[in-house]
């Protein structure tokens, strides 16, 4: 018994769980930033901001401005702890930039995370329907995503969200079974991407919505 008549307990400790900051700087002008921008309102996650920046240009300048954000803003490492990312996403295709490994590089320097994709974004999106295991162009790869979205043009707000929610998760498991592949000489670096990485660290299990497989026949006008 304590003095005042009460038996000693554990004391109670109030656990606060800290916000995440993500920064994702994008290639692209339209496609990457509503994908992510979709994202995170479908996560809907009070413990997690998203800052999505639309870089455009080449994978130099996506990395580069990455950086020029980390400065501006402070990282988790910095003095700025209150306004610092705990994580930075640089978004850029493989296509034809003759830069594209010493991106790459300049990022991993910077301890910029990668989400790439080769040849394009689109394969990201497509993996969303189908299995892509064949080396492909971004052309071919574009059409092939018009066979489930009809009139598709890099506008992702005009996609019903259902699409992505239901479909995300074998996006993922497609994903990575790509770079399986890969890594056992089945394929070549064409076709592959990094999104379900950065698709994970904003949800942490995307495929619970992934349970009605129908939505994939789904089309829009």
């Amino acid at each position: 018994m304590t003095r005042h008549g009460k038996r000693p307990g554990r004391r109670k400790w109030r656990v606060r769980q800290q916000r995440r900051k993500i920064l994702i700087v994008c290639e692209g002008l339209v496609t990457e930033p509503e994908y992510f921008e979709w994202l995170k309102d479908y996560a809907r996650n009070p413990l997690l901001k998203i800052e999505i920046v639309k870089a455009g240009g080449t994978a130099s300048l996506v990395v580069k401005t990455a950086i020029e954000r980390m400065a501006e803003k402070g990282t988790k490492s910095s003095k700025k702890r209150e306004s610092g990312f705990d994580e930075v996403w640089a978004v850029f295709d493989r296509d034809y930039h003759p830069h594209f490994d010493d991106a790459v590089a300049k990022a991993e320097q910077n301890d910029i995370q990668c989400a790439t994709s080769t040849p394009c974004f689109e394969l990201w999106l497509l993996l969303h329907f189908e299995d892509q295991h064949a080396h492909a162009s971004c052309r071919q790869i574009t059409t092939r995503l018009r066979t489930h979205l009809h009139g598709y043009d890099k506008h992702i707000d005009k996609v019903a969200p259902t699409i992505w929610e239901e479909a995300l998760g074998q996006a993922c498991n497609r994903a990575k079974e790509l770079r399986v592949m890969k890594e056992k000489g089945q394929i070549a670096n064409n076709p592959n991407t990094q999104v379900d990485l950065l698709v994970e660290r904003v949800l942490p299990d995307p495929g619970v919505a992934a349970s009605n497989t129908d939505i994939i026949n789904s089309r829009f006008t």
